[in-house]
């Protein structure tokens, strides 16, 4: 959609030195107008277009919900996709939820408490839902895993 590649061209703009312009980016739209497709997309080209291999986070309103998004609604587009080839494999066991890729790069859940993240290091956490938090503590929770 139209709106995506306009988010996209200026969340994922990238100064000269190659790293990304913007630390955060928030992304407002209303339900059913393919923000997962926009982050899976995101997800996807950190995951496999970046130099090095990468973290990734994924995070919802609670953990069984970004479970839900990531193994149920994120991986089988995956798994359909031309992207077959850069993706080796999605793990679904309880506590290790991930989508692995060839390069050693992965996507895995985070869980939505005051704790998580907490001896991880991630080099990008995608926030689902977060309108739906009572505070910041998500949040706090996981920057100090992105500072590394």
């Amino acid at each position: 959609m139209p709106w995506q590649q306009r988010v996209a061209d200026v969340a994922l703009e990238l100064l000269p030195d190659g790293s990304l312009a913007y630390g955060k980016v928030i992304v407002l739209v209303p339900r059913q107008n393919g923000k997962t497709t926009l982050m899976l997309a995101v997800e996807c080209w950190r995951a496999t277009a970046w130099p090095e291999m990468q973290h990734i986070g994924y995070t919802a309103q609670d953990g069984n919900a970004a479970r839900k998004k990531l193994i149920q609604e994120q991986a089988p587009i995956l798994e359909r996709s031309r992207l077959r080839s850069l993706w080796f494999n999605t793990y679904r066991g309880v506590g290790d939820e991930r989508i692995l890729w060839k390069n050693g790069s992965q996507i895995d859940v985070v869980a939505s408490s005051a704790s998580s993240g907490h001896g991880r290091t991630y080099d990008m956490v995608v926030f689902d839902e977060a309108f739906d938090d009572a505070d910041d503590r998500r949040e706090q929770a996981l920057i100090p895993s992105l500072v590394t």
